[in-house]
């Protein structure tokens, strides 16, 4: 028999917020997330009450072919209601879901709080974007690790240039600068924040 992975040795409880309905991850349940579902908040309300009582599991929430609106009103009143603990909370497009406040769109509060206050349950967030300008600042600075994406745009590039000047040497800032802007199709570089 082969090895398990550190990842089935942990006792980690992994959460994906997938905006796009295109991630799939071997070991992962996904938990499609309907628009009927998505603007009904007695459901979610529900949802999240059940997930108080989940161990042990791996779930991607998958909202495929729902609008930001939707996405933030399921957001809102899951995070409201879930109450987790030693787990780790991935979110891909981030800025889907804490847009920089100054471009409008709809805001999920409640994500945020959990960003700011989880951690005291032990709870990890990963948070994935291309677009770093169009995301909260907030929540930027308050995640424990950063994927992003091939970065091409001037607001974009400026950003990730100023977030990461006190963390890397000038160097390093301008070999990851170059680096990042022709990055291939789902190559990502990551920033972790612990470290």
């Amino acid at each position: 028999m082969g090895k398990k992975s550190d990842v089935e040795d942990a006792d980690l409880h992994c959460y994906i917020f997938d905006p796009l309905g295109k991630i799939e991850i071997e070991g992962f349940q996904a938990l499609r997330i309907t628009k009927k579902t998505a603007t009904d908040e007695e459901a979610i309300k529900k949802i999240g009450e059940a997930f108080r009582k989940v161990k042990d599991t791996k779930i991607i929430f998958s909202f495929k072919d729902l609008l930001q609106a939707e996405i933030i009103l399921f957001m809102n009143s899951f995070f409201k209601v879930w109450k987790p603990s030693n787990c780790m909370i991935f979110v891909d497009e981030v800025q889907d879901i804490t847009p920089n406040q100054h471009l409008g769109g709809d805001y999920a509060e409640d994500f945020e709080r959990a960003v700011r206050h989880w951690r005291n349950e032990n709870c990890g967030f990963v948070i994935a974007t291309q677009r770093p300008s169009f995301c909260s600042t907030k929540v930027l600075a308050l995640t424990d690790f950063l994927i992003l994406g091939r970065i091409t745009w001037k607001q974009d590039k400026k950003y990730i240039e100023e977030l990461v000047s006190d963390m890397l040497t000038e160097q390093e800032t301008e070999n990851l600068m170059q680096r990042i802007q022709t990055m291939g199709f789902l190559r990502g570089y990551s920033l972790d924040f612990k470290t």
